[in-house]
């Protein structure tokens, strides 16, 4: 009898994976700023919410990279954290090509204004059931 080693291919996509968890992190963002009444990006929950959708972006980059054989350097990962918004649309179409690379920009400024609904029906949410 051998013993023989397999590595599953995950269920889920990193993009549908970062999708969902940004969906979950918006309506929770908008659950706590209707409850609380606090405005902006002053309250602590705003400041967690912007620190785990960095974190999640960073895990996801390390996730798409790997399922695409990108090989990162240490100063595109250093980058990539302190320059997002640059770094993320230079890696997606270095990774992807033109074409691919400006549709994946497109996903993910769509993924950004599914935050800010998810945070607006959080909001709405809170202010219906009068929690």
């Amino acid at each position: 009898m051998s013993a023989k080693l397999t590595i599953d291919k995950p269920s889920r996509s990193p993009t549908l994976t970062l999708t969902l968890f940004i969906t979950l992190v918006g309506f929770t963002t908008g659950c706590g700023l209707a409850q609380f009444k606090i405005p902006g990006y002053r309250s602590l929950g705003a400041i967690l919410a912007a620190l785990l959708l960095s974190i999640a972006t960073f895990v996801w980059f390390g996730a798409d990279s790997f399922q695409r054989s990108y090989r990162r350097s240490m100063s595109l990962n250093i980058a990539f954290v302190g320059l997002t918004l640059f770094v993320l649309p230079y890696y997606l179409i270095r990774s992807r090509g033109l074409k691919t690379g400006i549709m994946a920009i497109g996903v993910g400024i769509a993924m950004y204004f599914l935050y800010v609904l998810a945070a607006l029906v959080g909001i709405v949410f809170i202010r219906a059931v009068h929690v």
